[in-house]
């Protein structure tokens, strides 16, 4: 389905012959084309989507939207970026934490501009940004519920948006006699994931036959990382936890400071990266991108879950009972079972 608030941002900026920064979140796409000319610098906050802006020879930097860490690009007359496009985010700590930072980066009569669906705040996020801005320069809207408006900076303000803290990890709850660490935009960030849960309820059985101390273990979408955290109670050799986004990253590696050296976190896109296999794959996989569904994840989980377990190892996921995990792994699994399940999700073990 096409993304018009991602067209209306991006009709603007093939406008652009001076440097300009993109925030590129999940919800980004790059299905529409880019100005040429124009000095562009991507950050986002996906290690997938940044490894894709850099592999077409685009400027891009793979962060926790942390804005400060930028070196401002300039064109051959010294000029500096003026101009911040973005197409909010899903989550809403997420988006006001943007628009704090494009305030506090551009200089004054410098230019945000935002799009997004109605549905998705877009109208209430414009009025919040007028507020610190001070001027709602430009708005029109594509079709009947995409939204774009240009913010001019015209204030001096420390009157910011309530972004939850968004740059501090803090501890939510204790896991495994342990403080876990988690932030806002987060998936489920103060939360224990139910399914993930109902995942570690059946863990030990998953393992009775099996001795965790000689065995390897990857997290893959390790979020927070919640099943490595509970995991890390069967004393596995040793443990790899990877997640595409910026903010899991950090708050899994605070998360797991006690595992040593034993243990990895990668930034990484479900596991592409990797290259030793393992005797157990635990994953939770994601089935949204921003706000849309993709199928073609879970599928993607699969791929790599296949080319990432010993021939003896054993992989276990849990789904939505409505995600059909069995079917989507027909092919290439030789061992494919339902291990248990309850009213909203089932756990599904696979082996070569």
């Amino acid at each position: 389905m096409e993304d018009v608030a991602q067209q209306l941002l991006q009709s603007e900026l093939l406008k652009c012959q001076t440097p300009v920064l993109v925030v590129a979140d999940e919800a980004f796409s790059l299905s529409v084309p880019l100005p040429k000319d124009a000095p562009l610098t991507f950050i986002s906050n996906r290690f997938d989507i940044a490894e894709d802006l850099r592999q077409r020879g685009l400027n891009s930097v793979f962060s926790d939207f942390e804005f400060e860490h930028i070196d401002t690009p300039t064109n051959k007359t010294g000029a500096p970026i003026e101009q911040i496009y973005y197409r909010v985010s899903k989550e809403k700590a997420i988006t006001h934490h943007v628009i704090n930072s494009a305030y506090k980066m551009l200089p004054a009569g410098g230019k945000l501009w935002l799009s997004g669906y109605k549905n998705e705040g877009i109208k209430t996020y414009l009025g919040k940004a007028e507020a610190v801005f001070g001027k709602l320069s430009t708005t029109y809207n594509g079709g009947k519920t995409a939204r774009i408006g240009a913010l001019e900076k015209t204030t001096n303000t420390s009157d910011l948006l309530d972004d939850k803290r968004y740059t501090e990890l803090r501890p939510v709850f204790e896991l495994a006699e342990r403080p876990c660490y988690s932030k806002p935009g987060l998936f489920g960030w103060d939360k224990i994931d139910q399914g993930s849960a109902f995942l570690i309820e059946h863990l030990e059985d998953f393992l009775a036959n099996e001795k965790p101390s000689s065995m390897s273990m990857l997290d893959l979408g390790c979020g927070y990382g919640y099943l490595s955290i509970m995991a890390s109670t069967f004393g596995f050799k040793s443990y790899v936890a990877t997640d595409s986004n910026a903010a899991a990253i950090q708050a899994c590696i605070k998360n797991l400071e006690h595992l040593g050296a034993s243990k990895h976190v990668i930034a990484d896109h479900c596991g592409q990266s990797l290259r030793e296999p393992f005797d157990v794959i635990l994953c939770n996989p994601p089935f949204h991108r921003g706000f849309e569904t993709e199928p073609a994840l879970t599928q993607l989980f699969l791929a790599q879950t296949r080319r990432l377990l010993k021939p003896q190892g054993r992989a276990l996921f849990v789904v939505n009972q409505f995600i059909p995990l069995e079917k989507l792994a027909a092919g290439s699994f030789k061992s494919i079972k339902i291990t248990a399940k309850n009213k909203s999700f089932k756990l599904v073990s696979l082996a070569l």
